[in-house]
């Protein structure tokens, strides 16, 4: 998906769900931070929350300077889709330029029918700026194709 395709669904889901806060933001937040750490793709991770509907959680993060910026959408696009996107509604989409990734993405959360809008940003470390003792999690080189975000689930 184009990303201005997606920020006119985020907008139209914007209109007609009420967004996350209190506790539902928190756990999201909380899942986000977890999926982040976990990958072991990134490094200098922030994750906070913000009263805009357009990135109600917001992450800055570092990449291991080997990985490519395809290696990068891959990753993120596997972590929305496994450990991210609730059950039901969801739309993403990736800005991609050298050394830089961006992911724009938006679900309903669960039963409380809230949505969480969330845009991480990711940029290449400098050698030496992530730990030595760390690989490179995806050492095999790959092509630069930029995957396109979708739509998953019904509308809202």
């Amino acid at each position: 998906m184009e990303l201005m395709a997606y920020q006119k669904l985020r907008g139209g889901l914007q209109a007609n769900v009420p967004a996350a806060t209190g506790e539902v933001l928190e756990a999201a937040r909380l899942r986000l931070q977890a999926a982040l750490e976990g990958c072991g793709a990134f490094d200098q991770i922030e994750v906070g929350s913000t009263d805009n509907p357009d990135r109600l959680l917001v992450s800055m993060v570092t990449y291991h300077p080997d990985l490519s910026e395809q290696d990068v959408v891959d990753t993120l696009e596997q972590m929305w889709r496994d450990d991210l996107r609730d059950v039901g509604w969801g739309a993403h989409a990736f800005l991609v330029e050298d050394r830089h990734v961006e992911l724009e993405a938006a679900t309903i959360s669960g039963g409380a029918r809230h949505f969480v809008s969330m845009h991480i940003v990711a940029t290449a470390g400098v050698v030496g700026g992530i730990p030595a003792q760390r690989p490179s999690p995806l050492a095999h080189a790959s092509s630069r194709q930029v995957k396109k975000g979708v739509v998953e689930g019904s509308g809202p």
